[in-house]
């Protein structure tokens, strides 16, 4: 049984929440790839599920470090040259990237909005969209 932690982040007092306990739930885990994902799942006004946050951490990271990369020399070239503006073009473009907080687009997923928020329905979706192996969760 390989169950993923949750931090309850809501009122776990709150009613309706189904078997979850709580209507607000963050993660931090490691898919079978071994790549490092956060989540945060939210039960919507109908009892449904709302994914709040979807992130890629490595991703982010590797782009951190393009970036890194990218602005390595910078204070070598001149401020306003076509090489200085084409790098913060560059930095401009991986930076929005990189502070997506919508990993597969799940947080504007209409169909995601229709699933009732349990703890198997949960688990299914962090299965499927994140490529992983849970069969349970823990909400601390």
């Amino acid at each position: 049984m390989k169950t993923l932690e949750f931090k309850g982040m809501g009122w776990d007092e709150c009613e309706g929440t189904n078997d979850v306990g709580n209507p607000r739930i963050r993660a931090q885990f490691f898919n079978t790839k071994g790549e490092e994902f956060f989540v945060e799942f939210i039960k919507n006004s109908k009892g449904c599920i709302f994914i709040d946050f979807s992130i890629n951490i490595d991703l982010r990271k590797k782009k951190e470090e393009v970036l890194k990369e990218l602005y390595k020399d910078f204070d070598k070239i001149k401020p306003y040259s076509d090489e200085a503006i084409e790098i913060r073009k560059e930095a401009k473009r991986i930076e929005k990237d990189m502070y997506e907080y919508n990993y597969k687009d799940l947080e504007r997923n209409k169909d995601i909005w229709q699933v009732p928020y349990t703890v198997e329905n949960i688990i299914t979706i962090v299965n499927y969209y994140f490529d992983c192996d849970f069969t349970n969760i823990k909400v601390n």
